[in-house]
């Protein structure tokens, strides 16, 4: 009896001990998978309290880039800025702008030697007095097409220039913004192809929301390009083939805002001018340049470089969606793909996989999450604050840091140490204006009807989605005077 208590008692306590075994296992399971789900919420919450979808097909595309970008220099090139230009810009198909040059110009060894490694030159003059001679010495001298902005109009000249100096394309008139009834006079009374281009400018000086100023600049592109005659009531009616020329992008503020605000300008010229391009009665925008360049600072100058990049490859715009009639492309409510405030960017599908650029315009880190695995850690990154290196957090996601914009694509160029903060000279004020640019500026309220494109695109995209309205029902005024 005492042998078989023994036996049960000494079963009661391995149980008893199997138990405890079995209870310490399934505790440090439970522990560990609490702490991997721990790890894993804190990761999910840090990244979905900030972060943004984007959303694109890559069967889909709204229209190929058709557009040049160029940069405002001195009459006196010196050797200094002669180097810079070459370092950061051969083969980026750069124009270079000069207001009001002088025939001793065309005989300096800079000129010589930019024009010789296929700088496109164009040239502004604000009077119209030495015109004709220093496009007469400047084709004695070079045979190479040149852009001419006349900032004073005067239609019996450019079509007289035309005739005489046959690989001159003619911009006019150097607006303020977007008045559409000098616009319409001007076009009225000569066209395409004696003038190429309607020039105008934009001009800022601080800002305040720098998302809401960028939008109210889109509005304008949009509106100017798809001849939307908002509040003023005037319908340019362009004739064929004209295009437009944002031939000044001029802004004084804090930096880093000012750099996303520039960045934000030149998405919405190519958002815009792909959606416009190739439909009667429109005017795509195909020049865009950034002023007062020696002034830039080193992150303004890497900016231009690497968006000079991506329009050199031509590519097909897949985000955002860039439909005729989506006049907010980044904050509609309407549409996933154009809801990504305050990211804001532009894809490009090129040969080679993807070219991505992205803003973030807020004062916070932000998350942009793609909805495709394109192997982020595979690709090269410049961030106009942090330099070159690989900010994606995963194979899908980049990180945003507050007013940084960054470009990633597998095969960027030259990748460029981090940029430093401040600028390499005093900003100046704004580019001088010119005595006769009209200030009644662009009326940027926009109908609630929907412009209907009557042709088909040169470059055709692929079919996009036409679920939802068309074009947000919304006004919004502008600082700006209204034209009559």
């Amino acid at each position: 009896m005492k042998t078989k208590k023994f036996l049960v008692t000494n079963n009661k306590y391995l149980y008893l001990l199997i138990l405890l075994i079995l209870l310490g296992i399934l505790l440090t399971v439970s522990q560990t998978l609490k702490t991997k789900s721990s790890i894993t919420n804190i990761s999910s919450k840090a990244a979905g309290e900030e972060s943004k979808d984007i959303i694109f097909d890559s069967g889909t595309n709204y229209g190929q880039t058709n557009l040049s970008i160029g940069i405002a220099i001195p009459n006196n090139i010196d050797d200094t800025l002669a180097q810079n230009i070459t370092n950061l810009y051969d083969g980026k198909n750069i124009y270079l702008k000069i207001a009001n040059p002088d025939t001793g110009l065309l005989d300096s060894s800079n000129f010589r030697m930019l024009t010789s490694r296929n700088y496109s030159w164009y040239f502004l003059f604000s009077q119209n007095n030495n015109v004709t001679s220093f496009l007469t010495s400047y084709f004695q001298k070079y045979d190479k097409e040149a852009v001419v902005e006349l900032a004073t109009f005067d239609a019996s000249l450019i079509q007289d220039l035309k005739i005489r100096f046959t690989k001159t394309k003619f911009h006019t008139s150097n607006f303020l913004f977007w008045p559409r009834d000098a616009v319409k006079n001007v076009l009225s009374q000569v066209s395409p192809p004696k003038l190429e281009a309607i020039s105008f400018r934009t001009e800022k000086n601080g800002l305040g929301d720098v998302f809401a100023d960028i939008k109210l600049m889109f509005d304008t592109f949009y509106d100017a390009s798809k001849d939307i005659p908002g509040n003023s009531g005037i319908k340019i009616n362009y004739p064929a083939n004209t295009i437009l020329s944002l031939s000044g992008i001029s802004v004084n503020t804090d930096i880093p805002k000012s750099v996303a605000y520039q960045a934000g300008l030149i998405y919405s010229t190519i958002v815009s001018s792909v959606q416009s391009q190739g439909r009667n009665g429109q005017a795509p925008i195909r020049y865009m340049i950034v002023n007062d360049y020696s002034a830039k600072t080193q992150q303004e100058k890497y900016l231009i470089k690497y968006f000079a990049e991506f329009l050199t490859y031509q590519p097909q715009i897949v985000w955002p969606m860039a439909i005729p009639e989506n006049g907010d492309p980044y904050d509609n409510a309407f549409f996933p793909q154009s809801n990504t405030k305050p990211v804001i960017g532009v894809i490009g599908k090129i040969t080679n996989g993807y070219f991505i650029i992205f803003s973030n315009i807020s004062d916070t880190d932000i998350f942009a999450n793609l909805e495709q695995d394109l192997g982020l850690a595979n690709y090269k990154f410049y961030s106009t604050i942090r330099g070159s290196g690989n900010f994606s957090t995963s194979s899908k996601q980049i990180k945003i840091l507050p007013y940084e914009t960054i470009f990633a694509s597998l095969n960027l160029d030259n990748l460029s140490p981090a940029p430093t903060l401040t600028p390499t000279s005093t900003q100046p004020s704004l580019t001088p204006t010119v005595t006769n640019t009209p200030l009644t500026a662009t009326p940027t309220n926009r109908p609630s009807s929907t412009p209907t494109p009557t042709s088909t695109p040169t470059n055709t995209p692929t079919p996009y989605p036409t679920t939802g309205p068309a074009r947000l029902p919304k006004v919004e005024p502008s600082p700006y005077p209204q034209g009559p």
